[in-house]
């Protein structure tokens, strides 16, 4: 709860007790811990540490969602593809919520990788998920696919929509770095259709969140957008 509120120290503070106290006295669910403490270093950045946590739980299931948001990171597309396929085995039934997140980096892996037909599928399992569970950050979740589809596609003002009404579902008090990470995709896309004034201001936006919670990694792409911004030359009218 606290990862996903953007209360990073406090995050870190309670998993590393966390990890001490399994480690002490209940060494089987030490995992438990680990892992969502390698998934907080890969959003602060810290490639290299997340790495390292997610090889010492390298069975738990989480740890195969985290290796592949990793290789993602890293431009590794075909790993990451195989990673998620490999974590949705895992839940074969199509209705299983616990799918989403795999689905998520799969729609991701297959687009970068030009496999549209893939993209697509997983993003349509992913709505149908969203559509029956009826929660707000799954919705936002289906709607992002949606736009990662329309991007690689090359339909940017339909990638534009969804993205706009995905920041609508999921306020940035609630889930900074999941709205920041939608701001930067929307000024994206808003930069590639030639409307920069308005990319400008959701990657400062993103960029400012970015930085005050602790995810340089990210805060970094928005520092290059806006300086991109900045020096592009004014559009042809």
């Amino acid at each position: 709860v606290l990862t996903w509120q953007g209360r990073w120290r406090e995050a870190d503070s309670e998993l590393t007790a966390a990890w001490g106290w399994f480690a002490e006295s209940r060494p089987p669910m030490v995992g438990d811990a680990l892992v969502r403490l390698a998934e907080l270093r890969r959003r602060q950045g810290r490639l290299d540490e997340a790495e390292e946590l997610f090889t010492q739980c390298e069975g738990h299931p989480l740890a195969l969602l985290g290796r592949a948001a990793l290789a993602l990171d890293r431009g590794q597309t075909e790993e990451a593809a195989e990673l998620a396929d490999r974590f949705l085995r895992r839940f074969p039934a199509p209705d299983r919520v616990e799918r989403c997140a795999g689905l998520e980096l799969a729609v991701r892996a297959h687009a970068r990788q030009g496999k549209l037909d893939l993209a697509r599928e997983a993003s349509d399992q992913l709505q149908e998920i969203a559509t029956r569970a009826g929660t707000r950050p799954l919705e936002a979740a289906a709607l992002a696919s949606n736009a990662t589809v329309a991007t690689a596609s090359g339909d940017l003002d339909a990638a534009r929509r969804f993205l706009e009404d995905a920041l609508d579902l999921v306020p940035a008090s609630q889930a900074p770095f999941e709205n920041a990470r939608l701001r930067l995709d929307l000024a994206a896309a808003l930069a590639a259709l030639g409307r920069r004034q308005q990319a400008g201001r959701e990657t400062e936006a993103a960029f400012t969140a970015l930085r005050a919670i602790g995810a340089n990694r990210e805060a970094a792409r928005g520092e290059a957008m806006l300086a991109r911004l900045r020096s592009a030359p004014p559009p042809v009218p």
